[in-house]
């Protein structure tokens, strides 16, 4: 029992007493002398009076008069004998309790078990839980209470104050197998399960791009729920003006090695996507059968340059497609980015989140530069290294072509800087500069899970691709954009130049480095073919040049033997 209970039956208790003491002796009417043995009214008779005239008690004795006569109060009296003798059965039951050893919340009712269990610590939910649950399965719960169970369940689930035990969710459950839980009822419990808190930067300036991190709460599930949830961004807004997501750099045409058909697209998880991750939620009892990123990609928004200064509520919309597993297979499909099927049906709800966003004036630094220097130049640029640039492998008809826009990516190390960084990153060749993104040393989350993907990763045919930082090896982060003009063995010098913005775009980053790293002479690099009819073409040729005798010296070319298959 929850202690403020005990003290409230117990207030009770000693109140009904008072008010029970006062109600039978009564409130006082007059003034004349009353005898105190039968309360006889002695107006007029005493003192002159020996004795009392109704029940011959003397009056000439100590306190055997007093002064006004009371009349009871019976309201009051009733409602005393109430809150006295109300608690009494409850204290009782928990003496019972104590005695013999039994659960005392055996004794409660439904309406008292649900109203501690919004007040209780996580010792007292579990029992709660407990008790409700053994009610749900001794079918001792009528199907009116068995719904008032549900829709408290489901209210303490959606309150992150309330303490939840895997007990309430045991008794979704529960409800699920006996056939009372509508399917409204089951979505609003998947959906709530995630429990995703807005997080962002203390400070921004209006025009600024504003990062937002949707932080997973704990599990608010049941103990063998299964989840995964594809997260979607829709839209925002900030005091009711929409707002959009950041491209960190326009998008380029990137052509398709297969002779410009388009086969799939497996989009979305690039930077600027709408598609912001998996997050997958586990009971304690259920085994982690899949495990699909997580956490999810931050968002960036571009805030409207008119914002005054001052606070302002900023709104997401996010689609949830929720996957419930746990039970059957966990195959799915994923197109653009997006959980479509597998086991159950999915189920995709809209939901809103909320979170306060300070804009500071535009004379107000949101992160502090560091002074440069030399030396601090010198080990920045060490630190930063090896760092590579990697062009990607075309097909071999337009390798040669530097017309085409080719994938070009930077690596660099980022484990354990000398300093916060946060870079515009430009490659410098042939007489000019193309911006590739940003690179900055905000820590990120730990992607746990049997699978993730980088929050750049976008495969794409026929598509498009934006620069972005992507998180490869530990330690290691990598920018790219589709840059024309470059072939693998060239020669080119990455430029690292600090912006305010880049840090700005961080939920970590208060300060970063002041000054201009230039890393010269770096040689790009070739990358891994990404068309698997590569290797084939290859191998056809190497069979055919294999297979092909050579030319007789002065006589006709022998006929060449084809290699079976379809080559």
């Amino acid at each position: 029992m929850l202690p403020v209970v005990l003290i409230s039956l117990l207030a009770s208790l000693a109140l009904g007493l008072a008010m029970l003491w006062v109600g039978l002796r009564g409130r006082r009417i007059n003034d004349h002398p009353v005898c105190r043995q039968c309360a006889f009214d002695l107006h007029g008779i005493y003192p002159e009076s020996v004795t009392c005239p109704e029940c011959g008690a003397g009056l000439k004795r100590e306190k055997s008069v007093r002064i006004g006569a009371r009349r009871r109060m019976v309201g009051v009296t009733l409602l005393g004998a109430f809150l006295a003798l109300a608690p009494l059965p409850p204290i009782a039951a928990v003496a019972l309790a104590a005695i013999t050893g039994t659960d005392v919340n055996a004794y409660k009712p439904l309406g008292l078990i649900l109203w501690e269990a919004r007040r209780a610590d996580r010792a007292r939910t579990a029992k709660l839980a407990a008790e409700v649950l053994n009610r749900a399965l001794s079918k001792s719960l009528s199907p009116a209470q068995y719904q008032t169970v549900i829709e408290a369940v489901l209210a303490m689930q959606a309150d992150s104050a309330v303490v939840w035990d895997e007990g309430w969710g045991d008794l979704i459950e529960r409800a699920k197998l006996d056939g009372v839980l509508t399917a409204a009822q089951e979505s609003r419990f998947n959906t709530q399960a995630f429990a995703l808190t807005p997080r962002t930067r203390a400070k921004v300036r209006a025009g600024q791009v504003l990062p937002v991190r949707l932080m997973p709460g704990a599990g608010r599930v049941a103990s063998t729920t299964n989840l995964l949830a594809g997260v979607t961004f829709v839209g925002a807004r900030i005091d009711g003006t929409p707002v959009t997501q950041a491209a960190d750099a326009p998008p380029a045409e990137i052509i398709s090695p297969f002779g410009g058909f388009a086969v799939m697209s497996l989009g979305g998880f690039d930077d600027a996507g709408p598609n912001l991750g998996f997050v997958s939620i586990n009971g304690t009892r259920a085994g982690t059968v899949f495990g699909l990123g997580g956490p999810l990609k931050d968002l960036k928004l571009e805030l409207p340059r008119a914002l005054t200064p001052g606070v302002h509520r900023l709104e997401i919309d996010l689609d949830l497609d929720v996957q419930p597993g746990g039970r059957g297979g966990m195959a799915m499909t994923l197109v653009n980015g997006r959980l479509l099927s597998g086991g159950p049906a999915n189920e995709s709800t809209r939901v809103s989140l909320g979170v306060d966003v300070e804009v500071v004036p535009d004379d107000q630094p949101v992160a502090t530069a560091q002074a440069p220097s030399p030396d601090a130049d010198a080990a920045l640029a060490k630190a930063l290294g090896p760092v590579s640039v990697r062009i990607d492998a075309a097909s071999p008809a337009t390798r040669a072509d530097r017309t085409l826009p080719r994938a070009v990516t930077a690596e660099f190390t980022v484990k354990d800087l000398p300093v916060p960084v946060a870079f515009d990153v430009f490659l410098r060749f042939g007489g000019e500069e193309i911006r590739l993104g940003s690179l900055d040393s905000a820590p990120r989350p730990d992607r746990g899970g049997l699978m993730t993907f980088s929050s750049a990763v976008s495969i794409t045919v026929n598509g498009i691709t934006r620069s972005s930082r992507a998180d490869g090896a530990p330690g290691r982060a990598s920018v790219s954009a589709s840059i024309r003009g470059l072939a693998a063995s060239d020669q080119v010098d990455v430029v690292l130049r600090p912006s305010e913005d880049v840090a700005a775009a961080t939920l970590e980053l208060d300060s970063y480095y002041g000054g201009e790293v230039v890393l010269p002479g770096l040689i790009v690099e070739p990358g891994v073919s990404n068309d698997p009819f590569d290797r084939m073409r290859e191998l056809q040729d190497t069979l055919r040049r294999q297979l092909t005798p050579a030319r007789p010296r002065g006589g006709s070319p022998a006929a060449p033997v084809s290699p079976s298959g379809p080559f």
